[in-house]
């Protein structure tokens, strides 16, 4: 949606063109307050960008080929998806002796200067996430999910094999997972992507050992691993401003969804329905939000065979639209009002 500085005040929407969320988070902002809009679309070329902070204000004021933006007139703000680039800014002007090395320089000052935006939104207005919640680090946020009490399972990030093999000993069976990414995409031609993904996998000693005796090597790339744990139901909670939604998913009667329920299976669904979480559990989840700077996420926990509620980990930009239709709970209705109050 392209507006000009004449409007105000505005809610600014950072996210895909296909993400149907905010389309319906939309929907939602102008049915309750039919407010002016900015909405960006995945990673926008900045044509031209200003920061002025004196001892009295702060102000961003960026241009992209359909927009013109600034902070002074941006009343709340919701990441969603994509971010902003530098790439239609000529480099080559500017040091035109230097070519590309001065390139490489100045790219690497643009990723400082991208993270301005994000704190003079933050520090100035009430928003939801923000870009650089995209690469919350899994392995922090289980030592500080650790710190705020909540249960955890046994972990370990290890480069040999005697290491896993006595870790896989101690545990009998154990998953291994992503660290970062669990999937990624990328053109293998004009009209085609690739998917990759990295899913989680079971293991017990016995195909340790076997994949063990195929490697040459006695170490290999830093991995992740986890005790796999029982369970009764797995949970996914959207968590905004201090709320649980949660939601149980009853996926271990199902083969293919039995150690992860992301192994989605269309044409038995698992049954999904609300479910309300201890007062205790979702004091430490707030907790956990709080340490980790996070106002909105959505974490996976599973209710194991013990009794027990184990964190699994948070994805701050999380789709959440199943969870809504599943539980009523009307979440693109309460990240609009969060906008517009």
């Amino acid at each position: 949606m392209a507006v000009g500085h004449n409007f105000k005040y505005m809610i600014y929407i950072n996210s895909s063109f296909n993400d149907n969320s905010t389309d319906c988070v939309q929907d939602w902002i102008y049915f309750l307050s039919k407010q002016n809009i900015i909405r960006a679309n995945d990673f926008q070329q900045i044509t031209s960008f200003t920061y002025k902070i004196n001892n009295q204000n702060e102000e961003v004021n960026f241009n992209t080929e359909s927009n013109q933006i600034s902070t002074e007139v941006i009343k709340s703000y919701w990441y969603r998806r994509g971010g902003i680039s530098f790439n239609n800014i000529k480099n080559e002007s500017i040091y035109p002796r230097l070519g590309v090395f001065a390139n490489k320089y100045i790219e690497r000052e643009f990723k400082f200067i991208s993270k301005v935006l994000e704190n003079c939104l933050k520090n100035k207005l009430k928003g939801i996430n923000i870009e650089n919640d995209n690469y919350t680090n899994k392995i922090e946020n289980l030592s500080i999910a650790k710190k705020v009490k909540l249960s955890i399972p046994d972990s370990i990030i290890c480069t040999d094999w005697s290491e896993l093999i006595e870790f896989c000993l101690i545990h009998r069976n154990i998953i291994s997972k992503p660290i970062i990414f669990g999937s990624f995409e990328f053109p293998n031609s004009s009209t085609e992507q690739i998917f990759i993904s990295s899913g989680v996998i079971k293991l017990d000693h016995s195909e340790l050992m076997e994949i063990k005796s195929k490697c040459e090597n006695s170490s290999f790339s830093p991995s992740l691993f986890q005790v796999y744990i029982e369970k009764k139901f797995e949970l996914r909670i959207f968590y905004l401003n201090g709320q649980c939604y949660s939601m149980a998913i009853f996926s271990q009667s199902n083969v293919k969804t039995k150690i992860d329920f992301r192994n989605y299976d269309y044409e038995r669904p698992n049954r999904c329905v609300p479910y309300q979480l201890p007062k205790e559990i979702e004091q430490k989840i707030n907790a956990f939000m709080h340490a980790a700077d996070l106002n909105c996420g959505s974490l996976d926990m599973i209710y194991s065979t013990d009794n027990q509620y184990v964190f699994l980990e948070v994805n701050p930009i999380g789709q959440y639209q199943w969870l809504t239709n599943n539980c009523n709970y009307f979440i693109d209705r309460l990240i609009a009002q969060t906008l517009t109050q």
